[in-house]
């Protein structure tokens, strides 16, 4: 959610982040904007932070892999500082 915080004379300011949770009867939030559930064509997959944390991993990517269908999460090369891609359904559909 967003906050204002008054920073003026602090050496220090302790910021508490909330989420946001947007749940609509009608409308599907989806990562780049909401649709109404009548015109949704494609799946709607999701993986909750419960099950990302129980996964021990090095990073959210790894975590990722293999948990949602038509995802394919591939890296260039095996250091830790390798570009990730993030393919969703693939090139051709």
């Amino acid at each position: 959610k967003p906050q204002t915080v008054n920073v003026a004379g602090k050496s220090s300011v302790t910021v508490t982040m909330e989420d946001e949770a947007t749940a609509l009867d009608d409308l599907v939030v989806i990562g780049y904007g909401s649709v109404r559930r009548k015109d949704l064509t494609g799946s709607v997959a999701t993986v909750s932070n419960e099950a990302l944390a129980a996964v021990p991993v090095a990073s959210v990517t790894e975590a990722l892999t293999g948990k949602m269908a038509g995802v394919n999460i591939t890296t260039t090369e095996g250091s830790p500082d390798a570009d990730v891609k993030i393919r969703v359904r693939g090139g051709g559909s």
